[in-house]
């Protein structure tokens, strides 16, 4: 078998593709090469992917020679209407299989639900998988998708960049088709400088030497590793250590096809502006990696060239102009932007919009001030606290206007910080300003101060509900304004503070803010609690909650973020013990007779009859004031399990007592009574959603 197997080449070569389209395209190139080989049933072993910035390529290995042999079984008509009770096909017979290219005689019968049907069976040898991969192959390319494309020439096809070659191998032989305008051969191309114009690539098996003799690392692992050694080779030189992401080490990876390191400097007087300003100006806008060592960042960096060559102190000496262009700019914004207080600088948010329909962002800033003081008044703040909260949120979106954040976006908060530390404001209201954006992403941490939590909550709401006030709301898997990750934030934030805030109460908080300004939430408000309650069900998925545990917590009316998730694990715990086992089945068998039904307001005891139900009564009396302390005291566990105490009594009142009674008053006292006992079990979850294993 092992020689009926073989290796495939497919390589698009073109102009410089952006570096942040290569990864997301190298994925759907290897899932979707994997998908539409097991529909074709074709095997195969394995697939790798390889690409460089004028590249895409992957490596099909151990793939067949053809497709898998497969027999299609196809029915026929009755078998009593295609033979003749003497066995003879019939005129349907014959019909039927010359329609499938067979004789009658090679019909197979088959019982199909008690009736017996002809089947024609046919085998499909299936075709060489040459001529299935001409076939998906360019379905392939076509079917890859880009943030951007464009066209060029006269031709309607798009892509990322201009296609300027295609390579397509099986084993030698080329895997004819055309695309775009280019043939498939063999002829790829080798570094644009430094390598051969034209690489002849006879076999797949030679793919990967045969370019990296033209200065061309197609295998981008390697590529990124090599870049790592040499950054880290550089900074020990320099004593230090490089300082950098992963995404910036992918971005670099695919910006060149033969790495080459620089060694820059900058000036030392630059190590006086903030390490976020030099940060971002050496690794977001040119793609440098910068050096650090104990004390500091280090006034150098490292970029890559590509190719082995070259005039490497004029690029570095280009690189290093650059730099100092950009960060005497920013020297200039810095002290320019901190001769004016903040103060100052808020008094121009008048005149910046914050949302279409929903005003500027001084409006903006007084509903945080406002969201901030309350707030602060919930948590049972000292009045000192509360004045720092409001001096924070009134100062948070000043620096939106500086120069400084209008050439550096990414450094909003941050920059309000450095600004209010040079005025001379507090750390703490500073470290507010800094964090009241935190979290940025899904894995950026959460704001390290009490006053830089509450704002940030305050932020966030404030977005939601402009959002959803605006018409903004998130659907299908566009999300603008990243309102499910804002949503998200809400949720780990109320779940580190002090206070368990209950959600209705801060969406009622919000709507106050926004009607004091004369804008009505309404309808919004109730859509805005569904949004943030989906989003704790996924907070609650990504921790590892079982989806039952999640509806339980969801449906279980107020929400509250930290006895829900509190009461979410303790309920997770208690699975597979016996007697909550069977109080689930009870809730559940109560929650199905209270469906529909009027019952009385209040249980009349001297209505309670049977021993039964005065059992039931009585162990109730017992275990409500308990386990409402447990509840306030958070031993969710311990509530848990005090509310077991009620499974056996409930199960002997469903078995000995006729709770739908034919006397009015009795059944309504019944009901009552099963309608108080679904309020006190269900407080804050709803345990009839839970499933038994």
């Amino acid at each position: 078998m092992a020689e009926n197997r073989h290796q495939v080449l497919l390589e698009i070569g073109t102009e410089e593709i952006p570096a942040r389209f290569i990864l997301p395209a190298l994925e759907q190139m290897r899932n979707n090469l994997g998908r539409v080989l097991t529909e074709e049933r074709i095997k195969y072993s394995d697939i790798r992917t390889y690409a460089t910035p004028r590249r895409l390529a992957a490596i099909i290995e151990g793939i067949a020679d053809q497709q898998e042999t497969r027999v299609i079984e196809t029915r026929g008509p009755a078998a009593r209407v295609a033979f003749s009770p003497d066995g003879e096909p019939t005129k349907a017979g014959h019909g039927f299989a010359r329609s499938k290219g067979i004789v009658p005689e090679e019909l197979e019968i088959k019982e199909v639900n008690g009736q017996e049907y002809v089947f024609a069976m046919q085998k499909d040898e299936g075709q060489p998988t040459v001529d299935c991969l001409a076939r998906i192959f360019p379905e392939l390319i076509l079917g890859l998708n880009f943030p951007k494309t464009m066209r060029w020439g006269d031709g309607e096809f798009r892509f990322a960049r201009p296609i300027h070659w295609i390579v397509a191998l099986f084993d030698e032989q080329i895997i004819p088709f055309t695309l775009a305008g280019q043939k498939t051969g063999k002829e790829s191309s080798g570094h644009r400088f430094w390598g051969a114009e034209k690489v002849i690539i006879n076999h797949p098996g030679e793919y990967l030497e045969k370019l990296e003799k033209e200065y061309v690392l197609a295998d981008y692992n390697r590529r990124r590793e090599i870049i790592k050694e040499q950054a880290w080779e550089i900074a020990r030189e320099r004593e230090g250590e490089p300082l950098y992401n992963e995404d910036l080490l992918w971005e670099i990876t695919f910006l060149v096809e033969y790495p080459k390191p620089i060694n820059g400097k900058f000036l030392e007087k630059f190590l006086q502006l903030p390490e976020e300003v030099l940060v971002t100006s050496m690794q977001q806008h040119q793609r440098y990696i910068p050096l650090r060592d104990k004390e500091g960042l280090l006034p150098g960096f490292i970029t890559f060239m590509s190719g082995p060559g070259g005039n490497t102190k004029l690029v570095r000496a280009g690189n290093e102009k650059v730099l100092q262009a950009r960060l005497d700019d920013a020297i200039f914004f810095f002290n320019e932007d901190s001769s004016v207080s903040l103060q100052e600088h808020a008094r121009k948010l008048a005149r910046v919009v914050f949302m279409e329909g929903l005003g500027n962002m001084q409006e903006k800033v007084n509903r945080l001030q406002k969201l901030q003081k309350e707030l602060g008044e919930i948590l049972n703040w000292s009045g000192e606290m509360v004045q720092k909260g409001m001096q924070a949120a009134s100062l948070c979106k000043a620096d939106l206007v500086t120069q400084m954040v209008d050439e550096f976006p990414e450094l909003q908060g941050i920059m309000g910080y450095y600004y209010a530390q040079k005025e001379g404001i507090g750390k703490d209201v500073a470290l507010a300003i800094a964090e009241h954006y935190q979290p940025r992403f899904k894995e950026d941490r959460l704001p390290e101060t009490e006053l830089g939590r509450v704002l940030a909550l305050a932020e966030k709401l404030d977005n939601l509900g402009a959002a959803f006030y605006t018409g903004n709301i998130p659907s299908g898997s566009q999300d603008p304004l990243a309102l499910r990750r804002q949503g998200l934030a809400c949720i780990r934030i109320l779940e580190g503070l002090d206070v368990d805030l209950p959600l209705s109460r801060l969406l009622k908080l919000l709507d106050k803010v926004y009607s004091e300004q004369g804008y009505d939430l309404g309808e919004q408000l109730q859509e805005l609690e569904g949004f943030i309650k989906r989003r704790m069900g996924r907070f609650m998925e990504e921790e590892g909650f079982r989806y039952d545990t999640v509806e339980a917590v969801l449906e279980g009316g107020e929400l509250q973020v930290q006895a829900g998730l509190a009461k979410g694990r303790a309920l997770e715990e208690m699975r597979g013990n016996e007697q909550f086992t069977l109080l689930i089945r009870s809730a559940v068998r109560a929650q199905n007779i209270l469906k529909n039904r009027e019952s009385g307001t209040k249980v009349n005891t001297e209505l309670l009859g049977e021993e039964a139900e005065k059992e039931l009564w009585s162990k109730l009396q017992e275990i409500e004031e308990e386990a409402e302390n447990l509840e306030k005291k958070g031993s969710y566990r311990d509530f848990f399990m005090t509310l077991a105490r009620l499974a056996d009594p409930l199960e002997t009142f469903f078995d000995q007592v006729m709770v739908m009674a034919e006397e009015d008053d009795l059944r309504k006292n019944r009901l009552a009574l099963l309608e108080k006992i679904r309020a006190t079990l269900n407080r804050g979850i709803d345990l009839t959603l839970i499933v038994l294993d």
